[in-house]
C-alpha cells in the first residue's frame, strides 16, 4: 500500500517540474522549424562569406579607375577587419541581452545597406566608410547566427549542425567567385556590390518572418513564455505552460560576466588563444600563400589552384573533424588536427624547397587546409558547447574578436616572414598551428565523447 502512494507523488513531481526547452529540443528529431532556422543562418553566414571578400575582387578595377596604387586600400582592408571586431563583440552583448533574433536581422541588415553603399563610393575614403559599416554588420552576424544554430540544433547533432553552418563562409567565397568572374566585365564592379547588398536584404525580411527567437533567451524572461510555449508546443503538444520554463540565468548581468566566472575563465583565455593563431596561420595562407607561389616560380594559375585547394580541403575538414567530434568527443580530434596542420605546414614547405611539381604542391596545400581552415571551423562548435545559453552568443563573440586579430596580424608578420622566404612563412604557420594545438589542450570544457553525454 504504501508504494502505491509513493508512486503518485513521485510522478506528480515530475509532472510539476518547470520544463526544460534544451531537453525538449534534445529529446525531438528534426522538425521543419529547426531546418528554416539552419537553412536561415546557413544563408547569413554564406552572403557574409561573400561580402566579405567582395572588395578583393575588385581592388585590381579599383587601382586604373581611381588612378590610386595598391597601397591605398591596405588601411581600407585593416579597418574593414578591425570593424568586424567591434561588431562581434557589440552584437555578441546584444544578443545575450536583447534577442539573439532581432540582433541577427539588424546584422544581415546593416552589411546588406553598406554593402549597398559600396556601390556608390567615388573614393578610397567613401569606399573605407562603406566597407565598415558592412563590417559592423558582418560581424555581429556570426555569432549570432552560431548561437541559433547551437540552441535549435540537437544536443547529438549540434557540433555537425555548426560546421556545415560556419562552413558557409568558404562556400559563399567560392560561390562569389563564379559570379564575379563573368559579371565584373559585363556589367562593373559597382553591379556586384549591388547584388551583394540586396540578397541580405532579402534574407532579413526572410527572417524577420520565418525566424523563431532564442528558447534560451525567452526562458530567462517570463513576459514572453507565451512565445516560447508556442515554439515548443510544435515539438511535444502535451507540454503545460503552467509548469513554467527552467531558466539557465535569470539576470542580464550575469551574461555579462560569466564568460569570466570561475567555471569558465580559464577556459575563455585558452580559446581566445586557440582562435587567435589558428585565425593567424588562415589568413597567412589567404594573404600571402599567391605571392609566396609566384615567388617560387609558380604560375598565377597554379597559384589560385593552391588557394582554392585549401578552401576546398577546410570545408572536407570541418565536415569530417564535426562528425569526429559528435562521435569521440573535442579534445582528440581537435588537437590532432592542429597538430597535423602543423605537419602539414612543413610538407609544403619541403615541396617548395625541393622543386616539387605543382600537383604535388596543390596537393599539400589541400591537405593543410583540411586540418588548418577545418580546425577553425570547428572552434566554433566547441565554443557553443563551453558556454551556457545565457553567455554562449557573448562567449562565440568574444573568442571570434580576438580571433580576427589574429587575422590582422597575419597582414604584418606575414609580410615580414614572407620577405625571408618560404620557409620562414611555412615554419610561421606550422608553429602558430602548434601553439593552436597546446591551448587546445587547456581547454578543460571540452565536448563530451558520445558514450559520456
Amino acid at each position: 500500500m504504501s508504494g502505491d502512494l509513493i508512486m503518485p507523488a513521485i510522478a506528480s513531481e515530475r509532472d510539476e517540474a518547470p520544463i526544460d526547452p534544451a531537453a525538449v529540443l534534445d529529446g525531438g528529431r528534426w522538425s521543419g522549424l529547426q531546418v528554416c532556422v539552419a537553412a536561415l543562418c546557413s544563408l547569413a553566414i554564406a552572403l557574409d562569406g561573400f561580402d566579405n571578400q567582395l572588395l578583393g575582387f575588385v581592388v585590381p578595377v579599383l587601382m586604373p579607375e581611381w588612378s590610386v596604387p595598391r597601397e591605398v586600400f591596405a588601411p581600407v582592408i585593416a579597418a574593414t577587419i578591425i570593424c568586424m571586431c567591434v561588431g562581434t563583440i557589440l552584437a555578441g552583448r546584444l544578443g545575450d541581452t536583447i534577442g539573439r533574433r532581432p540582433t541577427l536581422i539588424g546584422s544581415v541588415l546593416l552589411f546588406g545597406v553598406g554593402t549597398l553603399l559600396t556601390s556608390l563610393a567615388e573614393g578610397p575614403w567613401t569606399l573605407a566608410l562603406c566597407r565598415c559599416m558592412a563590417a559592423l554588420g558582418m560581424g555581429g552576424a556570426m555569432p549570432n547566427a552560431t548561437a541559433l544554430l547551437a540552441e535549435y540544433a540537437p544536443a547529438r547533432h549540434r557540433s555537425i549542425a555548426i560546421t556545415v553552418g560556419i562552413a558557409c563562409i568558404p562556400l559563399g567565397g567560392f560561390v562569389g567567385g563564379l559570379i564575379v568572374a563573368p559579371l565584373l566585365p559585363a556589367l562593373g564592379w559597382r553591379a556586384l556590390f549591388v547584388i551583394g547588398g540586396i540578397a541580405p536584404l532579402v534574407v532579413a525580411a526572410a527572417m524577420a518572418i520565418l525566424m523563431p527567437e532564442s528558447p534560451g533567451y525567452l526562458a530567462a524572461r517570463p513576459r514572453l513564455h507565451h512565445r516560447l510555449h508556442r515554439i515548443l508546443s510544435r515539438f511535444d503538444p502535451t507540454l503545460d505552460m503552467r509548469r513554467g520554463f527552467k531558466t539557465p540565468v535569470s539576470t542580464v548581468l550575469a551574461s555579462r560576466t560569466s564568460i569570466f566566472d570561475a567555471g569558465v575563465r580559464f577556459d575563455t583565455f585558452a580559446l581566445w588563444a586557440a582562435n587567435f593563431f589558428c585565425l593567424l596561420a588562415v589568413f597567412i595562407m589567404f594573404s600571402w600563400a599567391p605571392t609566396m607561389l609566384s615567388q617560387a616560380g609558380f604560375g598565377l594559375t597554379l597559384a589560385a589552384a593552391g588557394l582554392a585547394s585549401f578552401n576546398f580541403g577546410g570545408i572536407f575538414g570541418a565536415l569530417a573533424g564535426a562528425a569526429l567530434m559528435d562521435r569521440w568527443g573535442s579534445r582528440r580530434p581537435l588537437t590532432a588536427m592542429a597538430t597535423c596542420g602543423a605537419v602539414a605546414s612543413l610538407l609544403v614547405w619541403a615541396a617548395i624547397e625541393t622543386d616539387a611539381s605543382g600537383t604535388i604542391v596543390v596537393a599539400a596545400i589541400a591537405l593543410q587546409g583540411i586540418f588548418i581552415v577545418g580546425l577553425q571551423v570547428t572552434l566554433f562548435a566547441l565554443a557553443a558547447n563551453i558556454y551556457p545559453e545565457s553567455s554562449r552568443t557573448t562567449g562565440i563573440g568574444g573568442a571570434l574578436a580576438v580571433g580576427r586579430l589574429g587575422a590582422i596580424a597575419s597582414s604584418l608578420v606575414g609580410a615580414k616572414f614572407l620577405s625571408l622566404g618560404a620557409a620562414p612563412l611555412m615554419l610561421l604557420v606550422a608553429a602558430s598551428a602548434a601553439i593552436t594545438a597546446g591551448a587546445l589542450l587547456l581547454i578543460r570544457a571540452h565536448i563530451p565523447h558520445r558514450r559520456d553525454r
